[in-house]
This record gives C-alpha cells, structure tokens and sequence, in this order.
C-alpha cells in the first residue's frame, strides 16, 4: 500500500474496490475513482476508436461521459463537439499521426459518436468558448466553413444546456494566453474531484491535481 501511496505503481481494481467500501465510497464518487484508476477498463462510445484516440485523450473521454459540467477553451480551431463533418474531416485530412484514409475515417467517426455520447444524451451542461482565429482560419473549402459557421451561429443562438462564446481578438489579454487548448470536467456530486486536459499533437496531458482544478473562474454573461 506504501508503494501506491507514493506513486510507485497504481493500484489494481481489487484493491481500490476494497478501499472505497472500507471508507464508505459509493455512488457517482466511486465510479469516477474507479474510471480514473483504470479508463481502459471502462465500457463506451470510445472503445470502437481506440486506434485513433490516443493517450491522456482517451482517459479524457472516458470520463467526458461521467461529467456533469464540461468547459473548453479552443483558440484555432472549432471545438470538436460542435464540428460538422465536413469540418472533422478536413482536420483529419491534416492530422501526421493519421496514416491512412481508413483513419481518418474512423477520426471523424470518433467526433462524431462523441457528439451523440455528449450532446444528445444531454446530461453535461456544456461551456464552449472559441478564440476568433478559429473562425478566422479557413479549414477546407469556402462551403465547408460557410456550413459549420452557420452551426455555430445556430448553437450559440440558443440552447438551454450549450453556451457558446467567441474570445475576440480586441478582448486583450487573458487568462489562457499563453496556452492552447484545454478542458475541463467537473462533477456535481464530487466537487473535489475533475480533470483538466491540455491538448496535445500526441495526445496531451490529463491534471487531476487541486491546483490544476480549482478555484473555477465565474462565468461570465457576455
């Protein structure tokens, strides 16, 4: 139990199970702890991509699907929850991790099957906000972006579990300057638990510390 403690090796599901029902965890704490011990073992959407989903992006998406609230900055590009296909597509196109075409279908596929997972199911209130390069840089054709920025434009509008913003390049400086994409999962029932990803060519990086989770700046109503 020492070396677990001290980061020497994770613990094994049998372990944590016993651990969790000595100190009288249960219920959507539980199955978080259980999901961060070991994603792999974890059953959804994501399973089916496990070729093109790769590293600390996977875990995130394991528990994306747990989350009761899920934030996203997106400098350069369209948040993947809210891409069109076509949009997908073309990023996919772009990806040197892709090999094939046979990947990147599957790539688009994944955005959206967790589209379905995510929004449809409509359990996360969701908080998307997008640096105005984004909608500035012009990913595939004219008709392409035309399509996916009237989505937006339809999203933002409107609906009750989705917030849309766009950081405008006049805003000036702010928090997330220095840094390109992130997320981060919270949960009602455990507030003291979440994650945050920071994106990454290969995958990213997953924080689960309290430094990196807390405290959460206040939404604004802009």
């Amino acid at each position: 139990m020492s070396r677990v403690e001290t980061g020497d090796r994770g613990i094994r599901g049998k372990e944590l199970r016993e651990l969790l029902a000595e100190y009288g965890v249960d219920g959507e704490r539980r199955a978080i702890l259980e999901l961060l011990a070991n994603p792999q073992g974890a059953r959804g959407w994501f399973r089916d991509y496990d070729s093109v989903l790769r590293g600390s992006w996977r875990d995130y998406l394991t528990l994306e699907t747990a989350a009761s609230r899920i934030s996203v900055y997106e400098a350069q590009r369209v948040p993947g929850l809210l891409q069109t296909p076509a949009y997908a597509r073309e990023l996919a196109e772009a990806d040197p991790l892709l090999a094939d075409d046979a990947a990147r279908d599957s790539a688009t596929e994944a955005v959206l099957a967790r589209q379905r997972a995510i929004l449809e199911e409509g359990r996360a209130e969701v908080h998307l906000i997008i640096g105005q390069a984004a909608l500035e840089q012009r990913v595939g054709s004219a008709k392409v972006m035309d399509e996916q920025l009237r989505v937006l434009a339809r999203l933002a509008a409107g609906n009750g579990a989705i917030t849309v913003q766009v950081l405008q390049f006049d805003a000036g400086a702010h928090v997330a300057a220095g840094d390109g994409s992130l997320a981060i999962l919270q949960f009602d029932q455990s507030p003291d638990l979440g994650l945050v990803h920071l994106g990454g060519i290969g995958g990213g990086v997953c924080l689960e510390g309290q430094d990196d989770l807390g405290p959460m700046p206040a939404r604004s109503s802009g």
